[in-house]
Protein backbone atom coordinates (compact mmCIF):
# COMPACT_ATOMS: atom_id res chain seq x y z
CA UNK A 1 0.00 0.00 0.00
CA UNK A 2 1.82 3.37 -0.61
CA UNK A 3 2.55 5.38 2.33
CA UNK A 4 -0.21 8.14 2.86
CA UNK A 5 2.52 10.48 4.12
CA UNK A 6 4.57 10.11 1.84
CA UNK A 7 4.94 13.01 -0.75
CA UNK A 8 3.45 12.72 -3.90
CA UNK A 9 5.49 12.49 -6.70
CA UNK A 10 5.99 15.70 -8.58
CA UNK A 11 4.87 15.98 -12.47
CA UNK A 12 7.10 16.63 -14.64
CA UNK A 13 7.04 20.82 -15.83
CA UNK A 14 7.97 21.82 -19.24
CA UNK A 15 10.99 24.35 -19.48
CA UNK A 16 10.58 27.56 -19.43
CA UNK A 17 11.24 29.15 -23.14
CA UNK A 18 12.34 32.94 -22.84
CA UNK A 19 11.18 34.61 -26.25
CA UNK A 20 13.41 35.78 -28.47
CA UNK A 21 14.12 39.49 -28.37
CA UNK A 22 14.66 40.47 -32.09
CA UNK A 23 17.16 43.70 -32.07
CA UNK A 24 15.63 46.51 -32.47
CA UNK A 25 16.28 48.08 -36.38
CA UNK A 26 18.20 50.92 -36.74
CA UNK A 27 16.69 53.65 -37.92
CA UNK A 28 17.47 54.55 -41.75
CA UNK A 29 19.41 57.69 -41.98
CA UNK A 30 18.36 59.74 -45.42
CA UNK A 31 21.86 61.11 -46.77
CA UNK A 32 21.43 64.56 -46.56
CA UNK A 33 20.55 66.39 -49.73
CA UNK A 34 23.13 68.04 -51.27
CA UNK A 35 22.88 72.22 -50.93
CA UNK A 36 21.15 73.41 -54.42
CA UNK A 37 23.07 74.61 -56.65
CA UNK A 38 23.32 78.15 -56.94
CA UNK A 39 22.00 79.79 -60.42
CA UNK A 40 24.80 80.91 -62.28
CA UNK A 41 24.93 84.91 -62.57
CA UNK A 42 24.34 85.66 -66.04
CA UNK A 43 27.59 87.35 -67.61
CA UNK A 44 27.03 90.95 -67.55
CA UNK A 45 27.22 92.45 -71.36
CA UNK A 46 30.12 94.66 -71.67
CA UNK A 47 29.09 98.00 -72.35
CA UNK A 48 32.07 98.50 -74.70
CA UNK A 49 32.14 95.81 -76.59
CA UNK A 50 32.41 96.82 -80.59
CA UNK A 51 30.42 95.04 -83.04
CA UNK A 52 31.97 95.05 -86.34
CA UNK A 53 28.79 95.47 -87.99
CA UNK A 54 28.36 96.95 -91.74
CA UNK A 55 25.63 96.75 -94.15
CA UNK A 56 26.03 94.56 -97.08
CA UNK A 57 25.38 96.02 -101.10
CA UNK A 58 21.75 96.39 -101.77
CA UNK A 59 20.84 95.99 -98.16
CA UNK A 60 17.29 97.40 -97.62
CA UNK A 61 18.60 98.68 -93.74
CA UNK A 62 20.59 102.43 -92.92
CA UNK A 63 23.25 102.84 -90.73
CA UNK A 64 20.66 104.17 -88.04
CA UNK A 65 19.44 100.52 -88.62
CA UNK A 66 22.97 98.82 -87.89
CA UNK A 67 23.18 101.37 -84.72
CA UNK A 68 20.05 100.08 -83.33
CA UNK A 69 20.70 96.50 -83.73
CA UNK A 70 24.50 96.90 -81.93
CA UNK A 71 22.93 98.99 -79.14
CA UNK A 72 20.63 96.51 -78.17
CA UNK A 73 22.98 92.90 -79.38
CA UNK A 74 24.86 94.84 -76.06
CA UNK A 75 22.28 95.21 -73.58
CA UNK A 76 21.44 91.81 -74.12
CA UNK A 77 24.95 90.07 -73.78
CA UNK A 78 24.52 88.88 -77.26
CA UNK A 79 27.80 87.55 -79.65
CA UNK A 80 28.54 89.54 -82.88
CA UNK A 81 27.12 86.77 -84.65
CA UNK A 82 23.93 86.84 -82.87
CA UNK A 83 24.13 90.40 -84.07
CA UNK A 84 24.06 89.72 -87.68
CA UNK A 85 21.46 87.21 -87.41
CA UNK A 86 19.50 89.67 -86.24
CA UNK A 87 20.32 92.13 -88.81
CA UNK A 88 19.67 89.51 -91.29
CA UNK A 89 16.33 88.64 -90.10
CA UNK A 90 15.58 92.51 -90.21
CA UNK A 91 16.84 92.68 -93.91
CA UNK A 92 14.06 89.87 -94.71
CA UNK A 93 11.03 91.31 -93.02
CA UNK A 94 11.85 94.51 -94.88
CA UNK A 95 12.04 93.38 -98.16
CA UNK A 96 9.09 91.29 -97.63
CA UNK A 97 7.24 94.23 -96.62
CA UNK A 98 8.49 96.65 -99.60
CA UNK A 99 7.94 93.63 -101.97
CA UNK A 100 4.21 93.46 -101.16
CA UNK A 101 4.43 97.54 -101.57
CA UNK A 102 5.64 97.24 -104.43
CA UNK A 103 2.69 94.63 -105.55
CA UNK A 104 0.22 96.84 -104.07
CA UNK A 105 1.04 99.90 -106.21
CA UNK A 106 0.94 98.01 -109.44
CA UNK A 107 -2.48 96.79 -108.51
CA UNK A 108 -3.66 100.22 -107.79
CA UNK A 109 -1.51 101.41 -111.32
CA UNK A 110 -2.86 98.37 -113.78
CA UNK A 111 -6.68 99.72 -112.22
CA UNK A 112 -6.29 103.14 -113.42
CA UNK A 113 -5.50 102.01 -116.78
CA UNK A 114 -8.19 99.73 -117.24
CA UNK A 115 -10.59 102.98 -115.64
CA UNK A 116 -9.10 105.26 -117.92
CA UNK A 117 -9.71 103.32 -121.03
CA UNK A 118 -12.98 102.67 -119.99
CA UNK A 119 -14.23 105.95 -119.16
CA UNK A 120 -16.80 108.00 -120.58
CA UNK A 121 -15.48 110.48 -121.52
CA UNK A 122 -11.79 110.02 -123.11
CA UNK A 123 -12.24 106.18 -123.27
CA UNK A 124 -13.11 103.74 -125.84
CA UNK A 125 -12.77 103.02 -129.25
CA UNK A 126 -11.28 106.67 -129.26
CA UNK A 127 -8.70 106.13 -126.48
CA UNK A 128 -5.62 106.25 -128.23
CA UNK A 129 -6.28 109.51 -130.47
CA UNK A 130 -7.42 111.15 -126.81
CA UNK A 131 -4.70 110.32 -125.28
CA UNK A 132 -2.65 111.96 -127.97
CA UNK A 133 -4.53 115.11 -127.45
CA UNK A 134 -3.81 115.14 -123.55
CA UNK A 135 -0.03 114.59 -124.38
CA UNK A 136 -0.52 117.92 -126.43
CA UNK A 137 -1.42 119.44 -123.68
CA UNK A 138 1.33 117.56 -121.33
CA UNK A 139 4.02 118.75 -123.30
CA UNK A 140 3.31 122.41 -123.94
CA UNK A 141 2.71 122.82 -120.25
CA UNK A 142 4.71 120.20 -118.23
CA UNK A 143 8.25 120.06 -117.46
CA UNK A 144 10.31 117.81 -117.53
CA UNK A 145 10.65 117.77 -113.52
CA UNK A 146 6.92 116.86 -114.14
CA UNK A 147 6.48 114.39 -116.74
CA UNK A 148 8.77 112.18 -114.74
CA UNK A 149 6.72 112.68 -111.75
CA UNK A 150 3.87 111.13 -113.59
CA UNK A 151 6.02 108.34 -114.95
CA UNK A 152 7.91 107.61 -111.36
CA UNK A 153 4.22 107.56 -109.59
CA UNK A 154 1.84 106.18 -112.36
CA UNK A 155 -0.11 108.47 -111.68
CA UNK A 156 0.12 109.55 -115.49
CA UNK A 157 -2.84 106.58 -115.89
CA UNK A 158 -4.77 108.11 -113.73
CA UNK A 159 -8.20 109.00 -114.51
CA UNK A 160 -8.89 112.26 -113.09
CA UNK A 161 -5.22 113.69 -114.47
CA UNK A 162 -5.55 112.37 -117.84
CA UNK A 163 -9.12 113.83 -117.92
CA UNK A 164 -7.55 117.40 -117.12
CA UNK A 165 -4.99 117.32 -119.61
CA UNK A 166 -7.77 115.46 -121.85
CA UNK A 167 -10.00 118.70 -121.52
CA UNK A 168 -6.87 121.47 -122.03
CA UNK A 169 -5.60 119.44 -125.08
CA UNK A 170 -9.06 119.87 -126.56
CA UNK A 171 -9.53 123.62 -125.52
CA UNK A 172 -5.73 123.99 -127.35
CA UNK A 173 -7.47 122.27 -130.69
CA UNK A 174 -10.49 124.54 -130.38
CA UNK A 175 -8.24 127.69 -130.25
CA UNK A 176 -6.26 126.95 -133.40
CA UNK A 177 -9.58 126.77 -135.58
CA UNK A 178 -10.03 130.46 -134.58
CA UNK A 179 -8.49 132.53 -137.58
CA UNK A 180 -5.99 135.46 -137.70
CA UNK A 181 -9.16 137.80 -138.43
CA UNK A 182 -11.22 136.92 -135.44
CA UNK A 183 -7.75 137.59 -133.17
CA UNK A 184 -6.36 140.08 -134.18
CA UNK A 185 -5.98 142.51 -131.12
CA UNK A 186 -7.95 139.45 -129.05
CA UNK A 187 -5.45 136.84 -128.74
CA UNK A 188 -7.01 134.26 -126.04
CA UNK A 189 -4.54 134.25 -122.96
CA UNK A 190 -3.43 130.81 -121.10
CA UNK A 191 -6.53 131.66 -118.98
CA UNK A 192 -8.82 131.55 -121.80
CA UNK A 193 -7.32 128.27 -122.80
CA UNK A 194 -7.13 126.70 -119.49
CA UNK A 195 -10.44 127.86 -118.11
CA UNK A 196 -12.53 129.01 -121.36
CA UNK A 197 -16.14 129.01 -119.10
CA UNK A 198 -14.48 131.64 -116.06
CA UNK A 199 -13.25 134.24 -118.74
CA UNK A 200 -15.74 136.67 -119.41
CA UNK A 201 -16.08 137.28 -123.39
Amino acid sequence: MPDPEATPAQEPTEPVVEPVVEPAAEPVVEPAAEPAAEPKAEPKPDEHKEFVLKLEEGSPLSDSDIDRISTLAKEKGLSEGDAKELIAGQEAAVNVYKDAQMQDVEDVRTEWVEESKSDKEFGGEEFDANMAVAKTAIDKYGSAEFKKSLEDTGFGNHPEVIRVFYRIGKAMANDKLITAESTVGNKPSDADILYPTSVEK
